[in-house]
């Protein structure tokens, strides 16, 4: 290989004399290294102007490297994917940029891992560039890393970043949650080799939709000063031949570090553990007092959320795949990727960090041996893992090659004793359909989620803790007599295991779980939770079929005088219940304050088996991508109902009507689920509820958001002597009851696909419609509609601007106004009709309406 000089390296500095037809030369030529021909690669520029994203999909490199090009210098930095990416993303924005991109690539898109990425960071502040020496400093250690590699047989290609140095390893792996484990695995021991004070290795660059700087560009972080440079990004060596490592080969170079790093920290166990945080890595990763495979273990039990609530006396909150914890000392914990850290800050950790900053206050990592030991220990008793402290040293020769006295004895006793058999070889397959055996009624793969699911006696929940599958394989592979030698024959088993262990989990609209038993709609019978209904979910309440609910019936009455209305909102609840899609209503509850709205909410919440009082925001009808994850968290949380107190007016206009339109009716809307596809795995299925105290505003031309909207009038509001604080309690009991006389009615109106409507309700729902659309007012004020009647659009339309200017009301254009008086009534249209001059006698073309007139004084005295 040809080691880069501090000459070659300084060549790539500065990139005031690198052309623009030179970049892309680079870029072309980098991407003949990094993909195949005809691959799909995303090219992305983040941070635009602080806040915006532009992005494109290429198969065209020589497009690519114009799109970059015309970005150089403009953005803090240019970065592409390296792992081949479904080809069907390349509709997304094909050989082309998009400002403002919606949509990027995640880890779901990858067809396979091809890369392990490295990257060398030297240790300097945030947002600048690194100096000279920084930067050669992360390049020399980068290529001490790169020739270790190459004694272990690794080639890798090794690059300039700009401001540190990369290093990339070709790989052949699948993309699963096995191979981004092991690839972790293999940078903490990189990490706790070559990273220090000065340099550091990131290993969070995991992911398997990592992006990488394009090499070619140039890295602009904070100023371009003297002492701290922007420099170009390059390839610096591409060995002749890239040969892919696989499995096989990582497990044995993470099982060789790990007995090195053994023997190294015994040498130094007598030295103090502090150590900063920026520079290098927690004490967890290179203390072996237990073996670092003891500590593994550890972590993979440890449920974070559980010590979490324990130790802070909370309840965690699912917030997508995380879990929020509230309060000054709030947590966001990640169980999936093993982390955690604090809302909307940097600091955080892997669980030991988890214990060590609930335990001393701070990360233990700051602490001395003593706090690691104890923290270890803590974390180990709440896992319900044995862990003993001790150590296990390994004889080192001196260095002049020459044994002493007892490395001689030692020597003779081991060569005079029998060496022990090796163990069997590992049938895989055979332990899987063990695993089958054992666990085949109580554990389940569901491949839509994708996750396992474990059979509670009631129902299949995900499993929240995915390493804790690990203990089940343990359990296997030892019952078969065999021995854990690695994490590899784990994964493996687990993923085999998926194949022969899948059950169809789908969302059942004839079946509803309760905790005394499962009722079938179809004969409205009840019979026992049984694994064959694959069921993902239980309402915490015992159905009651012949059970009254006095206090909820007395509120009710009390909250919602109508009877139509109150029977409208238990059909409602009903239809939520059955997992209805059917009819495309949304219901809304209008009254002043202290009428009951909230409560109305909150026992609708209740019902549907959720907590109480956590409501969404307008954010879930954004069409931005805060919406797309709100919609995504919320459709996991209460896939049932959604409520919000509130009605977010400044939804339903312009885009937002759509996508209410489209919520409503349960149509396809963009929302984040990871592991789906969104183009045929995007309905929303909740059924919606809302709360205002004050009559909604909105435009709807067509009706269509109209017919969509149940009003529900809630008009008393209480003193505070009459309010009942306690009220919400009091429901509990009565919630199976109650259910049943929601789904009873919800059956009714399944059968006439009508929902209760009284005339107070259409009433009001039309007032609130015309005080939304300024010419349906218009119209209801000003104008009569007969068969014959003719009336020129130039008299409609400044009677209409006339009165809009006295109400002040905007006024839509005249053939907006034309356009929208077409769908009022039937027989309204437009025609030309030609009328005769007094003066001349001669005739001339006038366009109107025909259908339609305006009121007058004679109309007001015939209604008078």
């Amino acid at each position: 290989m040809v080691q880069p000089t501090l000459a070659s390296v300084q060549g790539q500095r500065r990139n005031s004399t690198h052309s623009v037809s030179e970049a892309q030369k680079t870029i072309v030529d980098t991407l003949a290294v990094l993909a195949e021909p005809g691959q799909v690669v995303e090219l992305r520029i983040p941070g635009l102007n602080g806040r915006r994203t532009d992005s494109g999909y290429f198969t065209d490199w020589t497009k690519l490297a114009q799109a970059a090009a015309s970005y150089n210098n403009r953005a803090e930095g240019i970065y592409v994917t390296v792992n081949p990416l479904q080809p069907a993303l390349l509709a997304r924005s094909s050989n082309r940029m998009t400002e403002y991109a919606k949509q990027s690539t995640s880890d779901k898109d990858i067809l396979r891992r091809r890369w392990l990425f490295v990257d060398f960071d030297p240790v300097r502040p945030s947002g600048i560039s690194s100096s000279d020496a920084e930067h050669e400093a992360a390049i020399a250690r980068a290529t001490q890393c790169r020739d270790w590699l190459a004694e272990q047989s690794i080639s890798s290609v090794l690059a300039n970043s700009g401001n540190g140095a990369h290093l990339l390893v070709p790989v052949d792996l699948p993309n699963d949650d096995g191979s981004t484990a092991l690839l972790k695995m293999v940078l903490q021991v990189l990490s706790a080799r070559f990273s220090d004070e000065v340099v550091e290795i990131d290993t969070s660059t995991v992911n398997a939709a990592r992006i990488i700087k394009l090499y070619g560009t140039t890295a602009c972080k904070g100023d371009n000063v003297l002492d701290r440079p922007h420099r170009r990004a390059a390839l610096l060596d591409v060995p002749e031949t890239l040969r892919p490592i696989d499995r096989t080969h990582l497990d044995q170079l993470i099982a060789g570090d790990l007995d090195e790093a053994s023997t190294d920290q015994e040498e130094t166990a007598t030295r103090p553990t502090n150590r900063v945080r920026a520079g290098l890595k927690p004490s967890s990763e290179r203390y072996s007092g237990s073996g670092r495979v003891e500590i593994v273990n550890i972590k993979a039990q440890f449920d974070m959320v559980a010590y979490a609530e324990q130790t802070l006396g909370v309840s965690a909150m699912a917030d997508g795949h995380e879990y929020r914890l509230p309060g000054q000392k709030g947590f966001l914990i990640n169980p999936e990727k093993g982390c955690w850290y604090h809302h909307g800050g940097q600091f955080g950790g892997d669980a030991l960090d988890l214990v060590g900053y609930l335990r001393f206050g701070s990360s233990w990592d700051r602490q001395d041996a003593t706090n690691f030991k104890t923290v270890l220990s803590e974390a180990a008793q709440f896992a319900g893992v044995e862990w003993q402290e001790t150590t296990t040293r390994k004889r080192k020769d001196p260095p002049n090659g020459k044994k002493t006295n007892k490395s001689k004895q030692a020597d003779d006793t081991e060569s005079s004793e029998p060496k022990p058999a090796k163990p069997p070889k590992v049938d895989l397959m055979n332990l899987a359909q063990a695993w089958k055996q054992r666990y085949a009624n109580t554990l389940a793969w569901d491949a839509n989620v994708p996750a396992w699911r474990r059979w509670t006696g009631t129902h299949w929940q995900i499993i929240r803790e995915p390493d804790t599958l690990d203990l089940f394989a343990v359990e296997i592979i030892h019952a078969m007599g065999l021995p854990v030698s690695n994490i590899g024959t784990v994964d493996s088993v687990i993923r085999l295991a998926r194949a022969l262990c899948k059950r169809q989990f789908l969302p059942s609209t004839r079946l509803i779980n309760f905790q005394n038993g499962t009722l079938d709609l179809d004969t409205m019978t009840g019979h026992p939770h049984t694994v064959a209904d694959n069921l993902i979910s239980c309402l915490p309440y015992d159905y009651s079929k012949k059970g009254d609910y006095p206090t909820i019936a007395d509120f009710l009455r009390d909250t919602i005088p109508d009877e139509e209305a109150r029977r409208a909102y238990m059909t409602h609840l009903g239809l939520a219940l059955c997992n209805d899609q059917t009819l495309h209503k949304a219901l809304v509850l209008i009254g002043p304050p202290r009428s009951g709205k909230s409560t109305l909410l909150k026992l609708a919440q209740s019902l549907m088996g959720v907590s109480a009082g956590n409501f969404p925001t307008a954010i879930l009808f954004s069409s931005e991508s805060r919406g797309a994850n709100s919609r995504a968290t919320w459709i996991d949380h209460s896939p049932r109902l959604v409520c919000l107190d509130e009605f977010p007016e400044e939804a339903v206009r312009d885009d937002g009507e759509e996508l209410f339109k489209s919520m409503t009716a349960h149509g396809g809307v963009s929302m984040w689920l990871k592991y789906k596809d969104e183009r045929s795995e995007n309905a929303w299925t909740p059924k919606l509820m809302f709360a205002t105290n004050n009559r909604m505003r909105y435009r709807d031309s067509s009706g269509a958001l109209t017919r969509r909207l149940l009003i529900v009038e809630c008009p008393n509001s209480l003193t505070d002597v009459q309010l009942d604080l306690k009220l919400d309690t009091k429901f509990t009991p009565e919630l199976g009851a109650f259910a049943t006389a929601c789904i009873a009615l919800a059956l009714e109106v399944l059968d006439t696909q009508k929902y209760p409507e009284s005339a107070a309700m259409r009433a009001l729902l039309m007032d609130i419609e015309r005080n939304g659309d300024a010419v349906k007012l218009w119209v209801a004020e000003n104008c009569i509609f007969e068969p014959n009647a003719f009336t020129t659009t130039h008299m409609l339309y400044e009677n209409f601007r006339g009165w809009c200017e006295e109400n002040g009301l905007h006024a839509v254009s005249r053939p907006k106004l034309r356009d929208m008086l077409y769908g009022y009534r039937a027989g309204v249209h437009s025609a030309k009709r030609r009328t005769a001059e007094a003066d001349t006698g001669s005739t001339k073309p006038l366009w109107g309406m025909v259908g339609i007139r305006l009121r007058t004084l004679a109309d007001d005295m015939r209604e008078g």
